[in-house]
């Protein structure tokens, strides 16, 4: 199927609790793209869908090598859909790079973690904050110059965060939780709840690796 007659869309490349991702290409030029599409339920909410379009606007206007660049938002003419256009990457997530390797070489880790920082950067200069920064926002594409980081969903609301309620220590600390699960392979607060992570202290790196 296509949207707005400018992008035509083949394969299902992902599927969450609020939106799927699709695979295509964009028509005149064939360049491949990713088209996240909201739910149709969760589009019903009104104010859902205008923060996810306001969203979106908002965050086309950051461009950095070390985020995922959006192309394109709006409503499609013929199903109404709300959607996000982005560029399709090639490589794999910073979730399976870490169940691969289960401990990711520091010397790896390191070079990694800048590019994190600086697409973090990036945002919080043009007054954008996250608020969730995990692991499941890193995507290490495949390029001619190396890996290179591109920090995917940044600024976006999900079902338990708004980025117009975080501050940008949020997005530092989520940095930090990062580092510790690139180089540990494991999270820092591993309690079996919510409210047992919230209350025990995060686990330290060198507690777990003791010199």
């Amino acid at each position: 199927f296509s949207i707005n007659d400018s992008y035509d869309l083949d394969e299902l490349l992902g599927a969450g609790t609020r939106s799927f991702v699709f695979g295509g290409v964009r028509r005149g030029d064939a360049r491949p793209v990713a088209v996240k599409i909201l739910r149709e339920l969760v589009a019903r909410d009104r104010a859902v869908r205008k923060r996810f379009l306001d969203e979106a606007t908002a965050n086309r206007a950051v461009v950095h090598d070390n985020l995922v660049g959006l192309i394109e938002s709006g409503e499609d003419d013929t199903y109404g859909a709300a959607f996000l256009v982005m560029e399709r990457l090639t490589g794999e997530t910073g979730e399976a790079m870490v169940r691969q390797a289960r401990r990711v070489p520091w010397q790896q880790a390191i070079p990694l973690l800048i590019q994190v920082c600086r697409g973090v950067a990036a945002a919080h200069a043009c007054g954008i904050s996250d608020g969730h920064v995990t692991i499941k926002k890193l995507f290490v594409a495949q390029t001619a110059d190396g890996p290179r980081v591109k920090l995917c969903d940044f600024g976006f609301s999900s079902a338990t965060t708004t980025p117009a309620n975080a501050e940008q220590r949020d997005d530092l600390y989520g940095i930090g939780t990062v580092a510790h699960e690139l180089l540990s392979g494991r999270s820092p607060l591993e309690g079996t709840s919510a409210a047992g992570m919230l209350s025990d202290d995060p686990i330290r790196l060198n507690e777990r690796f003791p010199t």
